[in-house]
């Protein structure tokens, strides 16, 4: 049976060409609307937990909207997700030592700057900091 996921995940992989992606990147993530197909959902969001299960793989992306923390949970080989990409990564003032980032979402108001599209402490490539 795990030679069976294994497999699938592997061609999964291939079809979907997805970057690896870890908990503390960036990601921007272009979503197909259920209710106008020819609208994609678009946004930037902190990825915080990445659930490696073979071809079932989902990750919990967290962003803020109107000052509210807003959670999705992402398949990573759904159909419904168009485009997935890194662009960049949170670098905390302290080092935590977690693969899983819930603690930015209990902190409250004191974290609500990890939400933000530029956080002033996270690493962006060069191409993002000249636009």
């Amino acid at each position: 049976m795990q030679c069976l996921e294994a497999e699938r995940e592997q061609e999964l992989q291939r079809q979907h060409n997805r970057p690896v992606i870890t908990s503390g990147d960036i990601v921007k993530v272009v979503y197909k609307n259920a209710t106008q197909p020819s609208r994609p959902l678009k946004f930037t969001a902190v990825c915080a937990v990445v659930r490696h299960k073979g071809p079932r793989t989902s990750m919990i992306l967290m962003r803020s909207i109107d000052g509210e923390i807003v959670e999705y949970d992402l398949p990573l080989y759904s159909p419904w997700l168009e485009d997935i990409s890194v662009v960049g990564r949170v670098r905390p003032e302290k080092k935590y030592l977690r693969s899983r980032l819930y603690y930015l979402k209990s902190d409250g108001k004191k974290n609500k700057r990890w939400f933000l599209i530029r956080p002033p402490h996270a690493h962006f490539p060069k191409e993002i900091n000249n636009r």
